[in-house]
């Protein structure tokens, strides 16, 4: 939470105290204001999972298999995307990797497989404009 949170906290409590003259109800009403812009607040999603799910759905599996040992090629296709988005959002090889379960080199590989292959860097950059649409409606709320 920022200053201006507190700062805003502070001024609804001395506020209810004033008024009442009583913690009790001042404290009450605290929590029952921070309560209600906790359920305002919109959950955020885990902007890795996103990608992952966005990879998944563009070759038709479940995006708990991109995370398992697995070979087929529309699995490797959507990790390979996955890594793909998760670099050009500044991620080191190793950190994609550690996400994805997999070796730097691994990661490495798939990202030149991407860049070579016109129908995985053309669902790459499809992929990536549903996270840009899901960051504009997120933006938007």
């Amino acid at each position: 939470m920022n200053v201006r949170g507190y700062a805003r906290y502070a001024e609804v409590f001395s506020r209810v105290y004033r008024e009442s003259g009583s913690i009790e109800i001042a404290l009450e009403v605290y929590e029952t204001y921070r309560a209600r812009e906790d359920l305002a607040r919109p959950k955020r999603v885990d902007f890795a999972q996103r990608i992952l799910q966005v990879s998944a759905s563009l070759f038709c599996v479940p995006p708990k298999r991109i995370l398992e040992r697995n070979r087929h090629r529309d699995v490797t296709s959507a990790r390979y995307v996955a890594a793909w988005l998760l670099s050009r959002r500044r991620w080191s090889t190793v950190k994609i990797g550690t996400l994805l379960d997999l070796d730097h080199s691994t990661v490495l590989h798939g990202l030149r497989r991407v860049a070579g292959d016109n129908d995985l860097l053309l669902a790459a950059h499809k992929a990536e404009q549903l996270l840009e649409l899901d960051e504009d409606a997120a933006s938007s709320r």
